[in-house]
């Protein structure tokens, strides 16, 4: 893989949030009833960007870790939820650079990163949603500048 094509998904990968966040100051007055749904698929592409390369290795240990880390967001929801996406972005972003590796996976977990944009920027819109679309994206680059300083940083360990 071209160190280009990886800078260009990086930052596919960072669109993402920016159109979660930029589809919620859209619609602002859905944000409040459809809050659960956007936990629930946060948590969903969580479980798929962990469990995905463990398919790839092993069928068997995938079905193992899929269950294991699916009870594990059911039983400690409220410990999962005090979890800053910051955090879970900085993750991502070392997922992404070691995916590399391997195209499928890197493939794979590039669909899965954009994706989980989508919720994480809405709820991100939703505890700033008294703010302007100009401060809150001013505000979303500050908040997940560490994701793109990892990634890079990870594909010139890569490469």
């Amino acid at each position: 893989m071209d160190v280009v094509q990886y800078l260009l998904v990086l930052l596919l990968v960072v669109f993402g949030l920016v159109t979660g966040t930029l589809i919620a100051t859209v619609t602002r007055e859905e944000l409040p009833p459809g809050k659960k749904y956007f936990l629930v698929l946060r948590k969903v592409f969580f479980l798929c960007s962990i469990t995905l390369p463990l398919f790839l290795i092993r069928l068997w240990l995938g079905v193992i870790a899929f269950v294991l880390i699916a009870l594990f967001l059911l039983s400690a929801r409220s410990a999962f939820e005090r979890t800053k996406d910051r955090l879970l972005y900085i993750a991502y972003a070392v997922l992404f650079a070691v995916s590399t590796l391997n195209l499928n996976w890197f493939t794979l977990q590039a669909a899965v990163f954009f994706m989980s944009g989508f919720p994480v920027g809405t709820l991100f819109t939703f505890e700033h949603r008294q703010e302007k679309r100009w401060d809150l994206l001013k505000k979303l680059f500050f908040e997940f500048w560490m994701f793109l300083v990892v990634g890079i940083l990870g594909v010139l360990l890569v490469y």
